[in-house]
Order: C-alpha cells, then sequence, then structure tokens
C-alpha cells in the first residue's frame, strides 16, 4: 500500500504545457510592448506634425499644410507598397523576425526624423517608418499564427490593445513635448526603446515550428484574397473614407485649435489632448466581442475564409 501510494505519478499540468503557456505570455507581453511603442512614436507626432514643420522653419500657412499633408501620407504609402514584400519573406524566414525587423525599422525612422531640419528629410524618415515598420502589422501576423485555435483570437484581442493604449497616450505626450520643445528627445527615446524591444524579440519570441498541413498549397478559390470576400470592396472603401476623414483634416485641426488657445504651447497640448480623446472614443467603439479580437476582412468573411486567415 505505501509502494503504491509512493509511486503514484504526481497530478497536474504536463511539463511541456506549463512551458508552452510561459512563452505564449512572454510573447504576448512582448508584442503588447512593440505595438503600444510603435503606436504611440506614431501618434505623438501626427496630430502635432504642424508644429514640427514650423519648428523647423516652416512658414506660411498653405506651406505647413501641404507638407503636413504629405508627411502624415508617407507611411501609407509605403506601407502599401512594402507589406506584401515583407509577407512573402516573413513565410519563408518566419514572423519572428518580421517583428524585429519591424521594430528596428521604427528605431530608424525615429533616428530620421528626430534628426530632420528641413521637410524633405522628415518626408524620407516618414517613408522608411512605413517601408521597414509596420510593427503592429508584423505582431498581429505573429500572434495569429501562434496559439491554439481558441487562444488565438483571445491573443489578437490583447495585442491590439496596445495599439489602443498607443493611440491615447501618444498625442497627448506629443503634444506636451513639442510645446516644450523636447519632441527630438523624446523621439530618440522611443527609437532606443524600440531597438531594445527588437532585441527582446530576437531572443524572447518563440514561433512553433510549421507544419506541412500548415504550408499546404491552397487552391486558386482559397488563393482568392480579401477581394473574394462578400462586400469588400465597398468595405474597402469605406475603411478609406474613414480614414481620409481622420487623417486628412488634421492639418486644418491643428491650425484651428491654434486659431481658439491662444499660447502657441498650449495650443500643441490641446491638439494631442483632443486628438487621443477622438481616438479613445474610436477605440471604444470597437471593443466587446468579436469586433475587438479579429479584423473586418475575418469578421465579416465566410467561416471558410476565417478558418484560412487564422493559419
Amino acid at each position: 500500500m505505501t509502494n503504491t501510494l509512493k509511486t503514484r505519478p504526481r497530478e497536474g499540468v504536463p511539463e511541456h504545457d506549463k512551458q508552452a503557456s510561459n512563452a505564449d505570455r512572454r510573447n504576448l507581453l512582448l508584442l503588447w510592448a512593440g505595438q503600444f511603442v510603435n503606436t504611440a512614436g506614431l501618434m505623438m507626432l501626427v496630430p502635432i506634425m504642424p508644429f514640427y514643420l514650423k519648428d523647423m522653419g516652416v512658414l506660411g500657412l498653405a506651406q505647413t499644410q501641404t507638407w503636413s499633408g504629405v508627411a502624415i501620407a508617407a507611411p501609407a504609402l509605403a506601407l502599401t507598397v512594402a507589406t506584401p514584400l515583407w509577407g512573402r519573406l516573413g513565410d519563408r524566414v518566419g514572423r519572428k523576425w518580421m517583428v524585429v525587423r519591424a521594430l528596428l525599422g521604427l528605431g530608424l525612422a525615429m533616428v530620421v526624423m528626430a534628426a530632420a531640419f528641413t521637410p524633405l528629410v522628415l518626408v524620407a524618415g516618414r517613408l522608411l517608418q512605413g517601408a521597414l515598420g509596420g510593427v503592429v502589422e508584423a505582431a498581429a501576423a505573429f500572434a495569429g499564427s501562434t496559439g491554439s485555435d481558441k487562444k488565438r483570437g483571445s491573443s489578437l484581442g490583447k495585442s491590439f490593445s496596445a495599439t489602443a493604449a498607443g493611440a491615447l497616450a501618444g498625442p497627448i505626450v506629443g503634444g506636451l513635448f513639442v510645446g516644450a520643445g523636447g519632441l527630438r528627445q523624446l523621439m530618440l527615446v522611443i527609437a532606443a526603446t524600440a531597438v531594445v524591444l527588437a532585441v527582446g524579440c530576437a531572443v524572447g519570441l518563440r514561433e512553433p515550428k510549421r507544419t506541412r498541413t500548415s504550408d499546404r498549397a491552397q487552391s486558386p478559390r482559397e488563393r482568392g484574397g480579401a477581394m473574394r470576400v462578400p462586400g469588400a470592396v465597398p468595405l474597402a472603401l469605406a475603411a478609406i473614407g474613414a480614414y481620409f476623414g481622420v487623417y486628412g483634416l488634421i492639418p486644418v485641426f491643428a491650425e484651428h485649435v491654434s486659431g481658439i488657445v491662444a499660447a502657441p504651447n498650449a495650443a500643441s497640448l490641446w491638439t494631442g489632448v483632443l486628438h487621443s480623446v477622438m481616438w479613445g472614443a474610436r477605440c471604444s467603439g470597437r471593443s466587446g466581442g468579436a469586433n475587438a479580437t479579429t479584423s473586418p476582412d475575418i469578421r465579416f468573411a465566410p467561416s471558410r475564409w476565417r478558418r484560412g486567415a487564422v493559419r
């Protein structure tokens, strides 16, 4: 009886399950930090772009608004061209290294923008941010390829909460620092943080080995992409209109706030605060249920496409 009790196996969570759980938590922490730094770094500059250009010596309302619009649109243009290329490379070398690449690209872009004293150099830095960055997209691809099917949606939702937090904090911090003359130093801090996180992701992220099942050849019907999703074109046009409404008014919005608030330092801060409130309302409107854990094309796609999209 005694020997039987002594040799009885201990019940509990298997060791490999504990290791997998620890790896998932570490992955989530690193991805959350990377997305937060990326979004905060982006949003701290975008709303107060006209004020930053004025500090460079850009004079005149028309020139300030024109350069602001070009600088704001530059990352989206570069990201549109670069994302498919990085996606193909990620399929070959692993999505972990795409996260590392994006963080290093963010760090380089921040250094260029911090050192910019002409609008052209600022636009070049913004193009680098779009072409070499894309932390949110790389992190989402990594989170969507790891973990079980049950935990995948939860991981995506938690990682995207970092984007919401960065969108709330970035505009306020940017407005505060540009008014105090310390925005360039803040961008260098963001750059250093991104490099540290890139090293942390290179060491700490754990990507499961890909199997033949996940890399199987897809049929032409499965390779149709987002354009085969019912309503994809209207959804894309609606998204373009929504982002045009948000970003297209930023140069005009900053000038409008400057006309209301007398003190220049207070004007930049209030611009950041108002943008933070706007993004907070936008994020709260997306919260809850599947809307918080999946992207629009996955949410509205038929079940066969949703299964393929998260592989």
